[in-house]
């Protein structure tokens, strides 16, 4: 995959091959830009207070979270042009394999408190429960229209909404081709039983 990639990016400048994080709603690539930009108060404030601190009274857990941050952050430059011309090339692999080795909803996870992230769950199986599978879809369509001024909570409740919305699609799917099966194996068995009684019956003649 990173020779394919490296294959693009060596071709043209601003290509966008950034496969990461579907949800049945085409948002991928404004996802990560949106959480990768958001700092919450409570991060920020932790962020302050760890570097306030000397390198030497830093426990190994608070390195490893200015770490994460610190990428984070470089990260959430690249995203902002992610797919225009003025990319570099290598900040582009960079993010690309970022994106790829990282689930999402871990970032969103840290980045909503307790109380946004059980918010976001609940309303999220509420719409799911009160709406019919094309409201939903009428539901993500319309949200994502507006993403870039959704509230985090709300991009959350569409992230999920939008994942149940797929899975009910896929089902669909699935359902549709069984039934396809079944139909085509039922015709089949009528013709060979069709055609068995027709050689009986030239037989007997």
């Amino acid at each position: 995959m990173r020779s394919v990639i490296r294959e693009l990016l060596a071709g043209e400048k601003g290509v966008k091959i950034l496969q990461i994080s579907p949800t049945g709603n085409d948002l991928a690539e404004e996802e990560w830009k949106k959480w990768l930009n958001y700092i919450p108060l409570f991060q920020q404030e932790r962020i302050n207070s760890i570097l306030s601190k000397t390198a030497i009274d830093l426990t190994d857990d608070e390195i490893e979270e200015l770490r994460i941050y610190k990428k984070e952050m470089k990260m959430a430059s690249i995203a902002k042009i992610y797919g225009e011309e003025k990319i570099d090339k290598k900040d582009a692999l960079e993010y690309i394999d970022y994106a790829n080795q990282r689930n999402l909803e871990q970032i969103i996870k840290r980045k909503l408190t307790k109380e946004e992230y059980k918010k976001a769950i609940e309303e999220a199986q509420q719409l799911v429960s009160d709406l019919s599978y094309n409201e939903l879809k009428d539901y993500c369509s319309d949200k994502s229209k507006h993403y870039t001024e959704l509230s985090m909570v709300d991009s959350f409740i569409l992230r999920e909404v939008s994942k149940k919305v797929k899975a009910m699609s896929n089902k669909k799917l699935t359902d549709a081709l069984s039934y396809e099966i079944e139909k085509n194996e039922l015709m089949r068995q009528r013709s060979m039983e069709n055609a068995s009684k027709k050689y009986i019956f030239n037989k007997n003649c």
